[in-house]
């Protein structure tokens, strides 16, 4: 049997939803019901969060990764608040993100809100200009770029 105190690393998928369609991604596969995809009932509340991560419960935890892996992260209405539960933990913070939902303005508050510390944001740009789009189906390049260069001009860090 597991024991929280052994668990270093965490992954959570706060949402089901993701705004654009990459080829390989595990959320096109048949095997996800449509009907489970995409739908608003399927995020983790901010109370769900709260109630579920206490730091008490988890003694061991390193760092936590909003993957992105079956949603955009960032999609989350309450992201910013659940940022800032996690930041009181003393943990590493890393965000996947494909970086096309959103504007420079949110980017830049969110920059402000991991500034001085190791925190940070990977973005999945695949390819420059177009050739990002053949694979981020719905992605604009150019907005991510803009998304990218406002959150590293306000002091975040990225991969």
């Amino acid at each position: 049997m597991w024991k929280s105190d052994r668990i270093k690393r965490m992954d959570i998928e706060l949402t089901s939803f993701c705004n654009i369609k990459c080829s390989g991604c595990s959320r096109e596969n048949t095997r996800f019901r449509e009907d489970f995809l995409n739908k608003k009932e399927n995020i983790i509340s901010l109370e769900t969060i709260k109630q579920k991560f206490r730091r008490e419960d988890w003694p061991g935890l390193v760092s936590v990764n909003f993957c992105g892996s079956i949603d955009e992260p960032t999609s989350h209405p309450q992201f910013f608040e659940i940022i800032d539960h996690f930041l009181e933990w003393d943990v590493y913070i890393n965000i996947s993100t494909n970086g096309s939902i959103r504007t420079e303005k949110w980017w830049t508050e969110l920059a402000e809100k991991l500034k001085d510390s190791q925190h940070g944001v990977l973005w999945g740009v695949d390819g420059l200009d177009e050739t990002s789009e053949i694979y981020r189906q719905g992605s604009n390049f150019q907005k991510v770029q803009r998304n990218f260069r406002a959150f590293n001009q306000a002091g975040g860090k990225s991969t």
